[in-house]
């Protein structure tokens, strides 16, 4: 940068990515239970009965990102509990 400019040039651009790990060579640490949830609740409204193990499946299909089975079995918990509520509360209608 020149001191009597307020503009600068990029000289050398390194095209290396360095930040994060890569993705769909480990489980992803951003991906969570709640961004899990997100894209489930859409398939499990439609699809009542979709598995974990499909899930996992289409995981990484879509996204590249393999993720550990109780990560998208938990996710898939938290979506059906905001669709249908908790199972717990299903028992007390019973009496």
């Amino acid at each position: 940068m020149m001191a009597h400019c307020t503009k600068f040039t990029i000289k050398i651009f390194n095209l290396v990515h360095i930040c994060g790990r890569d993705m769909g060579i480990a489980e992803h640490m951003r991906t969570s239970r709640k961004f899990i949830a997100f894209i489930l609740r859409t398939i499990l409204k439609h699809h009542p009965t979709y598995r974990t193990c499909d899930a996992r499946k289409d995981f990484k299909a879509q996204y590249g990102v393999t993720l550990k089975y109780h990560k998208i079995w938990w996710g898939k918990e938290l979506a059906q509990n905001e669709l249908y509520g908790l199972a717990r509360h299903s028992y007390d209608c019973l009496r």
